[in-house]
């Protein structure tokens, strides 16, 4: 191409920067030369420079949606700048995340403060999707919609695994059973048996059967066992036998 026929715009960048730029996005990129600020500098350039958001798209294959939050970071504060990486990290934000704290619907100062609890408080891309939706709605201070979506987290449930043997003279006829019926049939039995507990996982191989369930799925299950004066796997295997036992 006669270099006198190549627009402005695509001037505006040196070969470097271009390849630089071009190593940097897409979802598929493992090694990223460029920070994510690095790239909205970049960007920034070319549409300070005439290109349109079809030109740029064109050029490095990338949907215009995505390069508005791009530019978004301009805005990014200094101090924060080098915190902005590519993927999740306790100790850095997101290109999604900082790209979302920056909308337009936040005046300067509560994208500031947002930030700033993303790394306090390890806000995810939905809890921020959800505190700015709710401030461009709301009367309520940004400080205020942060302490909604904290106070509306979910508990993190601990999971206990529970194990058990399976009586040798059941073992023959649960080997002749197909291993995802049998778990599937199981987790029903556990089901029935202990109606008000979250059963999570269930598995029966290699003579022995294991259960998933939470601390207070766990007490339940001890609490039938104890009551019957025995211990949970003799309870289990009671019922696992009721219904394989004769089969």
């Amino acid at each position: 191409m006669d270099v006198r026929n190549i627009p402005i715009w695509k001037k505006s960048l040196s070969h470097d920067e271009w390849v630089n730029l071009k190593l940097s996005v897409g979802t598929h990129k493992k090694i990223r030369r460029l920070s994510p600020v690095g790239v909205a500098r970049l960007l920034q350039r070319l549409r300070d420079s005439g290109a349109t958001f079809k030109e740029i798209t064109k050029e490095i294959l990338l949907g215009s949606s995505t390069i508005s939050k791009f530019l978004r970071l301009i805005q990014v504060p200094v101090e924060f700048e080098d915190l902005i990486d590519w993927g999740y990290n306790k100790e850095k934000i997101s290109f999604t995340q900082a790209s979302l704290s920056m909308s337009k619907a936040l005046i300067r100062t509560e994208s500031i403060f947002l930030l700033k609890q993303i790394l306090e408080e390890g806000l995810n891309k939905n809890e921020i999707q959800k505190i700015v939706e709710l401030k461009s709605r709301s009367e309520l201070t940004i400080e205020q919609v942060i302490n909604e979506i904290l106070n509306d987290r979910v508990m993190e449930i601990r999971k206990n695994m529970m194990i058990g043997f399976i009586d040798d003279d059941v073992k023959p006829i649960i080997n002749t059973m197909d291993a995802k019926t049998i778990d599937s049939e199981f987790k029903k039995l556990l089901k029935g048996v202990f109606p008000l507990v979250d059963i999570y996982s269930a598995k029966i191989n290699t003579g022995r059967f294991t259960l998933t369930t939470d601390e207070f799925g766990q007490r339940q299950i001890e609490l039938k066992a104890r009551k019957e004066n025995v211990d949970y796997n003799s309870l289990i295997m009671s019922n696992i036998r009721k219904m394989w036992g004769d089969a």
